[in-house]
């Protein structure tokens, strides 16, 4: 190419195809580099999917074993704050299933009055409330700030524990239905399903403390 060509003059038909030709090559070079980029951002997006799956099967299993058994024993405690002190009822599953439902009063806890054993689809079914509710996440503490006779609910499964500090009198039923919004009490509403998973495994009863009636 002339002096002149490079100046401003025309350019030959051999010319125009070295121009084209470079043009193409900067963009096969451009589209492979972001072919580069984009590589390992799709790659994660198409594993996210399955390591979501994988943390909430996970979670499962750290709560039953393969053979549908409870790795630890699974306790509810009710109690309800008075003048005469705490009372209030205790539903303990053990790993085998067998369930027992007591009565106590301070640091005395009668014998049990009610027990039962859960079959081992009962077993899942429970240990598959807890995963999907994510016992394990929920904080140690949670609830209303409550200073005189509150009603507290505790869950203890293994090493975690969890509690709900309510109101006194005010029944986890409630919670289960509310529409409260914000983070907290959606925590508060998952512990509430996984006290009514306990309660309705074993039959009990948690609204006004009145016993629940024994089957015929």
């Amino acid at each position: 190419m002339s002096h002149r060509d490079w100046a401003g003059g025309s350019a030959g038909p051999r010319d125009v195809r070295s121009v084209c030709g470079a043009a193409k090559w900067c963009v096969a070079s451009v589209g492979m580099l972001l072919s580069l980029v984009a590589a390992p951002t799709l790659a994660a997006a198409r594993f996210e999917a399955p390591a979501l799956q994988q943390e909430k099967e996970g979670n499962l299993d750290q709560l039953i074993d393969k053979d549908g058994v409870l790795r630890d024993t699974l306790v509810l405690r009710d109690s309800q704050g008075g003048f005469a002190g705490t009372s209030g009822t205790i539903w303990a599953i053990e790993p085998s299933g067998v369930w027992r439902e007591s009565l106590f009063l301070n640091e005395r806890t009668h014998p049990p009055h009610r027990e039962g054993h859960l079959t081992k689809d009962q077993l899942e079914r429970l240990a598959a409330v807890l995963a999907k509710m994510e016992l394990l996440s929920l904080p140690r503490q949670m609830g209303r700030n409550v200073e005189v006779n509150p009603r507290t609910f505790t869950v203890v499964l293994g090493g975690h524990k969890s509690i709900l500090v309510l109101n006194p009198g005010e029944s986890i039923s409630s919670l289960v239905a509310s529409e409260e919004r914000g983070i907290p009490r959606k925590q508060w509403r998952r512990f509430a399903a996984i006290v009514q998973a306990i309660l309705d495994a074993t039959g009990g009863c948690a609204e006004g403390r009145k016993p629940h009636p024994e089957k015929p």
